[in-house]
């Protein structure tokens, strides 16, 4: 994927400037005026149908406005207990879990939401509280089952019912295709390591604890000074998260998390378990490479008799190697690279005039292009531009403004000192 972006940078004499303006998005306030008056017609016609007040996760509730990451109010807590009360839990304990609800949509509220998206064939499942998950929030009457509808070729239902005697895990093998990750820095969810489970043919079988333990493999720093959440999934479906720091180096960077109701594997079926890992926002540039190795050191499991039995010997459970990965760079990861190369159309070299009571405007210094390479978008946040002027005391005594055009959209800064160079982003 290449991206090319032609840029422009220009100078006004008398202040130094390099302001950064935003062209705003289109308005779509029509197009929300407009759902909200479906969605208040759809919920004048259950009430006429039911002769009840819609019903959000046990609580009367009706959500108004759009919500995500970053979000607060009544409105998150809301949406938190709805989500608890239809088995999408928030988080296993603490803030977020049920009877402790925040007001606060952080990470583990989009990924509860996002759950029950997918669990309710509303696309796409990103986390994201919009117009139509709000439409179909407000008009959920009935109950949802914890981890979503039942989704079996059989008649039984995913409500956490197992059905057999005694089980056991009969086979536990590494993924193959998840050796050698990268989890680059800001990363959501990488997953790093995971187990083909197969139950046995007698018994369904839940996984209600995982036991895993972090070593050092090049890393000298803590666990959480790389990653920020590891979270636990089953068939893409996520059972527990937890913060990084949970991993203390006083107890080897050893765990066992509890998971959340419903990760259940069927009797005589295979099951896919993963851990994965969300990196820091700011990775000390000393880490970058560094790696660390996982191990599912156990496996704890209840069958249809309500045995709890914990699994430490099975296949690769417990094998004394795990599966090493390391922490990157966001453009390493991503397999990107950001280039900067000079136009042919760059302006020939030129004086500029400089007026005692006039203002000279636009004048083009440089042009040059940006590409970006590899599989990801890039956001361009800083780009440094250094003046440097001979022949004055001051750079403020020859030039005022600095813009930078980048494909038609100007950017500005005000350069306050006074040298004879100056560096502004």
């Amino acid at each position: 994927m290449n991206k090319f972006i032609n840029t422009i940078v220009a100078v006004s004499a008398a202040t130094m400037m390099l302001a950064v303006v935003a062209v705003p998005a289109p308005a779509q306030a029509q197009t929300i005026a407009e759902l909200q008056a479906q969605i208040s017609a759809l919920m004048a016609q259950i009430s006429a149908l039911t002769g009840s007040t819609t019903t959000t996760g046990g609580s009367s509730y009706t959500f108004t406005r759009d919500l995500t990451i970053g979000s607060t109010g009544t409105d998150v807590m809301e949406l938190q207990k709805f989500l608890n009360g239809k088995g999408f839990a928030v988080s296993a304990s603490g803030a977020g879990s049920a009877g402790q609800e925040s007001s606060y949509f952080g990470a583990l509220t989009a990924s509860a939401l996002a759950r029950y998206q997918a669990a309710n064939n509303i696309a796409p499942a990103v986390g994201y509280f919009g117009p139509m998950t709000r439409a179909n929030v407000n008009a959920t009457g009935g109950s949802t089952t914890p981890g979503g509808s039942d989704d079996d070729d059989d008649d039984s239902s995913d409500d956490g019912d197992l059905e057999g005697g005694s089980g056991s895990i009969t086979g536990a093998d590494y993924v193959a295709g998840l050796s050698n990750e990268e989890v680059g820095e800001d990363a959501e969810d990488a997953e790093v390591a995971g187990l083909d489970i197969e139950a046995d043919d007698e018994s369904d079988i839940e996984i209600v604890a995982v036991n895993l333990n972090f070593s050092q493999g090049t890393a000298n720093d803590d666990l959480d000074e790389y990653a920020s959440e590891i979270s636990i999934m089953l068939d893409g479906e996520e059972f527990a998260r937890v913060d990084a720091a949970d991993f203390e180096d006083d107890d080897n960077y050893d765990k066992t998390i509890s998971l959340d109701d419903g990760a259940i594997i069927r009797s005589g079926e295979e099951g896919r378990l993963t851990v994965a890992v969300s990196g820091v926002s700011n990775l000390d540039s000393a880490d970058v490479g560094d790696t660390w190795t996982v191990e599912f050191e156990s496996v704890r499991f209840k069958d249809a008799e309500n045995a709890v039995v914990t699994d430490s010997d099975t296949g690769d459970i417990n094998d004394g190697a795990g599966r090493t990965f390391s922490f990157e760079s966001f453009a390493t990861a991503s397999d990107s690279e950001f280039k900067v190369a000079l136009s042919d159309e760059n302006p020939e070299s030129a004086p500029i005039n400089v007026d005692d009571a006039d203002d000279t405007d636009n004048v083009e210094l440089l042009r040059f292009t940006l590409e970006a390479e590899g599989d990801s978008d890039l956001r361009v946040r800083d780009l440094p531009v250094t003046l440097t002027v001979t022949g004055a005391t001051d750079i403020d005594a020859v030039a005022s403004t600095l813009y930078v055009t980048i494909d038609g959209e100007e950017f500005s800064e005000t350069l306050s000192t006074s040298a004879a160079a100056a560096s502004v982003t």
